[in-house]
This record gives structure tokens, sequence and C-alpha cells, in this order.
């Protein structure tokens, strides 16, 4: 099972950034090596920046996000709609909750949607 990391205020964007791209690679069953030659970086650089090395440069950043084939909206969890009430509500409920108990309902949201989705 994957750690859910949700961007907040207790944590530093170089860290999310480390910790996210982490997450992608890991996720997609990319070791650094791969990533590495996908995004024209070194393996060194790709294992600092996983350790939240300091200095982490934009463009670095945007090579890794293309090479993990992602955009910068599902990157930073941007895709979220909240153009309803209803989900604007669900939303700040969801702010609320502790960690532990949003990566459950994430968990079962997920489920509850993959399963809708395998049904049409």
């Amino acid at each position: 099972m994957f750690e859910v990391i949700i961007l907040n205020d207790n944590l530093k964007l170089r860290v999310y950034i480390s910790q996210r791209i982490k997450y992608l690679r890991t996720k997609k069953g990319l070791n650094q090596d791969k990533l590495a030659e996908l995004s024209g970086l070194d393996t060194k650089h790709i294992s600092r920046i996983e350790n939240n090395a300091p200095n982490l440069e934009l463009e670095t950043v945007e090579k890794l996000i293309d090479a993990l084939g992602e955009t910068n909206a599902t990157f930073f969890n941007w895709k979220f709609p909240t153009n309803s009430e209803e989900i604007r509500q669900l939303n700040n409920s969801l702010d609320e909750l502790s960690d532990e108990d949003q990566k459950e309902v994430i968990d079962a949201l997920t489920l509850l949607v993959n399963k809708m989705n395998k049904s049409h």
C-alpha cells in the first residue's frame, strides 16, 4: 500500500516534491536508474532529490514530472474539482480529518470509483 501525500501548511514544498517524486516513481514501478534515464538526470541526482535535496530547480522538477508521465495538475493534486457546493463541503470536511483518516477515506473512495468504472 502506498502512502498518500497531501500538500498542506505543515509540509514544506521541497519536502512534498521529494516525497511525491518517490511515491510516483515507486507506484509506476520505476527504479531510480530508469527515472534518471527518462528524465535525462543522473541517478545520484534522483536520489538526492528524493532525500530532500536543497536548492531544487524548477527545470529539474519539470523534467521529472514529464518523465513520470504526469501533468502539473496531477503531480500537485490540483485536479480535484471544487465547482459544486457538495464537493467544497466534502473537501472542507476532509481537511478536518487526521492524515490517517484522510487516507482511509481516499482508499475507500478509490475502491468505490474503481468498482463503478468496471461496471460501466
